[in-house]
């Protein structure tokens, strides 16, 4: 039952993933269409620009892998959430890496001012190189209190 509850909330954070990369996929803003590519990518193994059922159920399985940390056959809550805190150090060591424009490992302030102007122009959906209150909005965060959504 150990077994079978786990890898029950393992699916269900995973299929989770799928759905957030489908709702961004048609039009959800989320991080950002780099991000989309890139978990369509990693799930459409045959590269097909679409996923069957075999390509998600292959990913869920290997994604609920992954969240057994300890290799047992079943994923706790502690070990859902030691994963889920590993992706977000991961992908904030990502972002940051890609802030840092000359690579001396740190990120200056003009480096934080480019890259945060580089995400709200990225919201100009028209092109016209001006970002409208609609475009701002847009997206699965939007603009939300003065901070962008990421």
């Amino acid at each position: 039952m150990k077994i079978r509850n786990g890898l029950a909330l393992a699916a269900v954070v995973a299929a989770g993933a799928l759905v957030s990369l489908a709702a961004s996929a048609h039009g959800g803003g989320g991080r950002g269409g780099e991000h989309v590519k890139e978990m369509l990518a990693k799930v459409d193994t045959d590269g097909n620009g679409s996923l069957s059922k075999a390509e998600i159920d292959a990913f869920n399985l290997a994604r609920a892998q992954e969240m057994d940390l300890n290799k047992d056959g079943s994923v706790t809550a502690d070990e859902a959430r030691t994963f889920h805190e590993q992706q977000r150090a991961k992908r904030q060591a990502e972002r940051f890496a890609k802030l840092d424009a000359n690579k001396d490992g740190k990120v200056s302030v003009q480096e934080i001012a480019d890259g945060r102007g580089d995400w709200l122009m990225r919201k100009d959906a028209n092109g016209d190189g001006q970002v409208s209150p609609d475009e701002m909005h847009s997206g699965r965060h939007g603009w939300r209190h003065g901070k962008h959504g990421e």
